[in-house]
């Protein structure tokens, strides 16, 4: 085989091996050929005595084989071509006869960058490429989720409810059992706003309508009567007309250094009929003013006692027959 035959070879082994890999690892020795061929990087020679090289490949690339000569082919010191697999940025090489490299060749593939890695956590430890479960992203940091806030749709029942509970519908924002299949809720306060399913508190239905409650009346005045306090309706219970109170004495006048009452009832406290009664005589006083003539102490005092004592029975009698119509009714 000429040396023309023995490169087309070595190239054959390097086009259809698919850059060494089908050779394995093993040194191949090329037959009949003198020199290495170019490959990727071209023949290098090698001045010096170095029986080991440290080949880099050029960025973006990589080492996938080489051929390297230590001596004359006739020695068995002729190319080897040696497969990388995988392939790699930096390669030792040496002829298998442990002799000086006269030159080689490097065979390049293009390196495949590693694909970036995304951490979207930059506070938890690792790559993370995507949230975790159950945490969320805030500012380029992962935390724990807020749980979510407690919906109730239904205030008139216990719990939050989420949802309406089956069998039930929402009115008003309460829940609440409907009256039949299709059957609107009835409104039990049609003058009110929205549908009432029930009287609101503080309210009462009158004439079909919710109204406030209207809180009790207070007592009726107490009237007194001597030392009795006595309550006195507004109206009588008998036959409901209005009830009459006696009119009270009449002032007494100052005659000197004494109290007299003045006897002329507008009443008559007994049966109600008209009094007459005349004025005493007046009388000059020594300031010269005209007052009432008073007779005798005696006469004064026992005309103060009748009189005392008739509206004393009088309003007694009176007393006794409201109180007796009372109780008949």
């Amino acid at each position: 085989m000429n040396r023309g035959t023995a490169r087309a070879a070595a190239c054959a082994l390097l086009i259809f091996g698919g850059g060494w890999s089908a050779l394995g690892a093993s040194p191949v020795r090329a037959a009949d050929e003198g020199v290495c061929a170019g490959q990727s990087s071209g023949k290098i020679d090698v001045s010096g005595s170095h029986t080991t090289l440290t080949v880099v490949a050029p960025e973006g690339q990589l080492i996938s084989g080489y051929c390297v000569k230590a001596g004359s082919i006739n020695n068995e010191n002729g190319p080897v071509y040696v497969s990388v697999n995988p392939p790699a940025a930096q390669v030792t090489i040496s002829h298998p006869s442990g002799k000086d490299i006269s030159h080689y060749s490097v065979l390049y593939v293009a390196s495949t960058p590693a694909p970036a890695v995304t951490d979207v956590c930059s506070n938890l430890g690792g790559d993370q490429p995507t949230v975790p479960a159950g945490m969320t992203r805030v500012n380029g940091e992962c935390v724990e989720s807020s749980p979510p806030a407690a919906t109730d749709v239904c205030s008139n029942l216990a719990d939050d409810q989420p949802t309406v509970p089956a069998g039930m519908t929402r009115v008003n924002g309460e829940c609440v059992e409907p009256q039949g299949a299709g059957t609107p809720v009835s409104d039990v306060c049609p003058n009110m706003d929205g549908v009432q399913a029930t009287v609101p508190n503080g309210f009462v239905i009158s004439d079909n309508q919710c109204v406030p409650v209207v809180p009790a009346p207070a007592p009726a005045p107490a009237a007194v009567v001597g030392s009795l306090a006595v309550v006195v309706p507004a109206a009588s219970p008998v036959d409901g007309s209005p009830i009459v109170t006696p009119a009270a004495p009449a002032a007494p006048a100052v005659v000197g250094s004494l109290a007299t009452p003045l006897v002329n009832p507008a009443v008559s406290p007994v049966n109600g009929a008209v009094a007459s009664a005349s004025r005493p005589a007046a009388v000059p006083s020594s300031g010269g003013e005209t007052l009432p003539s008073t007779g005798t102490t005696s006469s004064l005092l026992l005309a103060a006692a009748t009189v005392t004592l008739l509206l004393g029975v009088g309003t007694l009698r009176i007393a006794r027959r409201k109180q007796h119509a009372f109780e008949v009714s």
